[in-house]
């Protein structure tokens, strides 16, 4: 039997519903990436890691200073290198790792949304550096990676012209990115 984790005051006990992973944990499998490289560079020994950083589940427990979230609340995070989730399908993380699930999608869809999200706002912030002004075409704009990438562009002032494979998408993709325009 596995003993449940002691939590600090701002943390929270998660039952993990779904992961996912990601390149991250390609490279660390595969040591083409920089994480191998840099304990090597440092002379040490790279820690032993989990997979899987995006985390969807239940939150089972909250630390004494949790003042957001409640047992039961359905919640997204993404992990740090050194968190793992154990052989009971539990995940402790600190609160500020963590946001509310969106209630109408499943804990999978959130999970990937959260990766999508983050691929999308690195492309579009910190390479494309988008502003308000520019526009941008966007293929393929009713996929997943798609719609985060149109509405990020339109949250910050671009114009977006959408490329999508039919006319029943094409509408779709209009009133969700109509409806984020209104909110603003």
């Amino acid at each position: 039997m596995t003993e449940k984790p002691v939590l600090s005051s701002l943390e929270v006990l998660i039952r993990v519903k779904a992961s996912c992973l990601t390149d991250l944990d390609r490279q660390l499998v595969t040591e083409e990436g920089p994480i191998v490289p840099l304990f090597s560079s440092l002379g040490i020994s790279a820690p032993k890691l989990s997979f899987g950083f995006n985390i969807s589940g239940i939150i089972e427990e909250v630390g004494s200073n949790v003042i957001d979230f409640g047992i039961g609340d359905e919640v997204v995070c993404i992990s740090p290198l050194n968190s793992h989730i154990t052989s009971s399908g539990l995940s402790v993380q600190s609160v500020f790792r963590v946001v509310p699930k969106p209630t109408n999608i499943s804990f999978n869809e959130a999970v990937m949304a959260l990766s999508i999200g983050i691929e999308s706002l690195t492309v579009l912030h910190y390479q494309m550096r988008i502003t308000s002004g520019e526009s941008l075409l966007i293929l393929d704009a009713n996929t997943p990676s798609g719609i985060a990438v149109c509405q990020l562009a339109q949250h910050w002032g671009a114009s977006v012209f959408a490329v999508v494979s039919s006319q029943q998408n094409s509408d779709k993709l209009s009133n969700l990115l109509q409806q984020q325009y209104q909110q603003q």
